[in-house]
């Protein structure tokens, strides 16, 4: 799957000016450099999942204003959920994914 930074770059861009926030004020909201800000809004970073959340979060979008018809994460246990998982090392992962899969099937 090929991701557009340029393109999601913009998209954050856009949705930072319309609600006249400079890229510091981003960056302190999210926890990261204003630095770091400007190369994700240039296209040359991506950023992580947890980060790109926090984004979405401040700016008042959402993945269908990427043009990605994924559900708005909106309420805090699947919040808590995201986290979890993209804070996780491998070995929590590989057991996340178990004990999921096993719940599913005995639902």
């Amino acid at each position: 799957m090929h991701i557009d930074k340029n393109f999601i770059g913009k998209k954050i861009k856009q949705a930072r000016k319309k609600i006249k926030l400079s890229q510091a004020e981003l960056a302190e909201k999210v926890d990261l450099s204003d630095k770091h800000i400007g190369r994700i809004e240039a296209g040359k970073y991506l950023p992580n999942f947890l980060n790109f959340v926090k984004i979405m979060e401040v700016l008042n979008i959402d993945f269908s204003d990427f043009g990605l018809n994924i559900h708005k994460v909106n309420d805090e246990s699947r919040k808590e959920l995201l986290e979890l998982i993209y804070s996780a090392n491998d070995k929590e992962i590989n057991l996340y994914l178990k004990l999921i899969k096993t719940l599913k099937e005995n639902i």
